[in-house]
């Protein structure tokens, strides 16, 4: 009936069945998995960078500057965190657009000092690859910095 192939182009996020037990993926930065046995290993000859979610909403980008402001992320180095809002919380929680709205206000100082960017995931990889020269970067919210 139809007749197409599809060809994804970027990862995003790590995570387990059920999402049971999986913090250990909880990954800030970019790069390209070995394989599926050996997904926090880099390797410049994968196919599909991977962009890390790193911890739950805002916590983790909370984490993320306050590591920043301490001076301990790498210069040079892309770190990344996902923000979403998840179909389930609009349907439980009528005020979570007002939320996410304020969320983004209270973090606007951040933007207005160029130390957070607002981008969706494709803009991510294209940053990555013309900013950071598609160096990998993997801060793990449990082991710390496990770049190559």
């Amino acid at each position: 009936m139809y007749d197409f192939d599809w060809q994804a182009e970027v990862l995003w996020g790590g995570a387990t069945s059920h999402h049971e037990n999986e913090d250990s993926l909880w990954i800030s930065g970019v790069w390209k998995p070995q394989d599926d046995f050996h997904y926090l290993s880099h390797d410049d000859a994968a196919p599909l960078p991977c962009i890390g979610g790193y911890r739950p909403r805002w916590a983790g980008l909370d984490s993320l500057l306050i590591l920043q402001e301490a001076g301990e992320l790498t210069e040079g180095r892309i770190y990344t965190q996902s923000i979403m809002i998840t179909q389930i919380d609009l349907v439980s929680n009528p005020g979570s657009i007002a939320e996410y709205r304020q969320k983004i206000i209270e973090h606007a100082p951040y933007v207005d000092a160029g130390l957070i960017r607002w981008i969706q995931l494709g803009e991510v990889i294209d940053i990555w690859e013309s900013e950071y020269g598609s160096q990998p970067n993997l801060l793990s919210w449990l082991e710390g910095d496990i770049s190559p």
